[in-house]
């Protein structure tokens, strides 16, 4: 978990492929628009960074929650995608 997203994951048993999901709360962001840009702005860093972290055939499904309050900067939640995918790494994938 970092500052303003968190990473769940659970190993799957039938797929060998890695599936991702995106969320943000509609209690702290309550319009549609914000979440929506939100969640691609989650996707875009995942796009860039989760080649040095992530390989296509991994047997987990993620699922990425944006908890913060704030509408934050793609550079802040690049930030925070690429630490939780390096911890998510370390902890399984080693």
């Amino acid at each position: 978990s970092s500052k303003l997203i968190s990473l769940y994951y659970v190993k799957t048993k039938k797929e060998n492929r890695l599936r991702t999901a995106f969320s943000v709360g509609k209690k702290t962001h309550a319009l549609a628009k914000t979440r929506n840009r939100l969640k691609r702005l989650m996707k875009e860093a995942l796009r860039l960074n989760g080649h040095e972290f992530l390989k296509q055939n991994l047997p987990y499904n993620l699922v990425f929650i944006y908890f913060s309050s704030k509408e934050e900067s793609f550079k802040s939640i690049e930030e925070s995608m690429k630490s939780l995918l390096l911890s998510f790494k370390n902890k399984k994938l080693s």
